[in-house]
């Protein structure tokens, strides 16, 4: 029985000093994610990060580097990808977008697209003084642009447009394609430090 014992706590012995073994997916998952955070703060251009990745896949070739530098080769390219991600999806505007129509100032427009969600009725919530207000309910909705009318005629758009109209409008459905006349300007940058930057 002692005999038993010892084996068993010589086992467990040998089994807590074996090495941990990392899952090969661990440094491009955190390299992906280093990469967006940082992208995020600090704009990295997509021809830096496709270096990055090109370099680092390069030497993820070459067997000496790759058993030496593994690691560290994957968590760098995994930091380019992640940026070039990013990059492309906050940073880069298509050539067709709607925001390109948008003036500094507010202009009018008028754009054709479908309802991207459900149209939502907000209240002015400022009881028991509502009744007195001026234009107290609004509908909201998500509007996925598809054409906007120029002094050249009407041209193809891509973008999404929040549409926000001063009535209560139960008509609209959802995937409905409707032409919207009305003020178009761009949304305004975060004022605060950090805030999520809605254009």
């Amino acid at each position: 029985m002692d005999r038993q014992r010892k084996e068993n706590a010589s086992d467990s012995a040998s089994r807590a000093l074996l090495p941990i073994v990392m899952p090969a997916i661990v440094p491009w998952v955190t390299g992906l994610a280093l990469g967006i955070l940082i992208e995020s703060r600090c704009p990295i251009a997509g021809v830096v990060s496709v270096a990055i990745i090109a370099a680092a896949g390069a030497l993820l070739l070459v067997p000496p580097l790759r058993l030496r530098f593994g690691i560290v080769l994957a968590l760098t390219a995994g930091v380019g990808l992640g940026a070039f991600v990013h990059h492309r999806a906050f940073r880069e505007i298509p050539s067709d977008h709607i925001s390109l129509y948008c003036a500094t100032d507010r202009s009018l427009a008028r754009i054709t697209g479908r309802v991207a969600n459900e149209p939502k009725l907000d209240r002015l919530g400022y009881a028991p003084f509502e009744r007195w207000i001026f234009d107290r309910e609004r509908t909201t909705f998500i509007l996925d642009a598809e054409q906007v009318e120029t002094v050249d005629g009407p041209q193809p758009v891509s973008g999404l447009v929040h549409v926000r109209v001063k009535a209560f409008v139960d008509t609209l459905r959802q995937s409905d394609r409707v032409e919207a006349f009305g003020w178009l300007r761009r949304l305004k940058p975060p004022q605060n430090p950090g805030q999520y930057d809605w254009a």
